[in-house]
């Protein structure tokens, strides 16, 4: 799985897009058959197509990257208790540069799901 992800980012930076995007839906069902669809392996692994798909450079791709996005944000909706530093904050990240980069109508509500995501793993207090 690690070393399907790594591959496909690599295909990512080399701009062989179709690659990246095959080899990250590759990933995604060996998350899905190895661990399962409520594993965190298996949210990052939409995170990732939802990044491969945000970086090529086609609005169809980049409307899918919305919908890998949406997933993983209802799967960190729904298993709070999987939520690690890096994944969160990449979610944060990653969704909110996405919302702006498509001029969604109100970015500010993605925003404020992925704090409310936050408060649920870290608390009100955390620093």
């Amino acid at each position: 799985w690690e070393e399907l992800n790594t591959q496909a980012f690599a295909y990512n930076r080399q701009k062989q897009y179709e690659k990246a995007i095959q080899t990250g839906f590759r990933a995604l069902e060996i998350a899905k058959i190895n661990f399962g669809v409520h594993h965190i392996k298996y949210a990052a692994s939409l995170l990732n197509l939802g990044n491969l798909h945000k970086d090529h450079n086609n609005r169809r791709f980049q409307a899918k990257a919305d919908l890998y996005y949406q997933q993983a944000f209802e799967f960190f909706e729904t298993h709070p208790q999987e939520q690690g530093h890096t994944i969160e904050g990449n979610l944060n990240m990653n969704y909110g540069l996405y919302a702006e980069m498509m001029q969604f109508p109100n970015p500010k509500k993605y925003f404020q799901r992925a704090y409310k995501i936050y408060l649920k793993k870290f608390g009100e207090n955390h620093g």
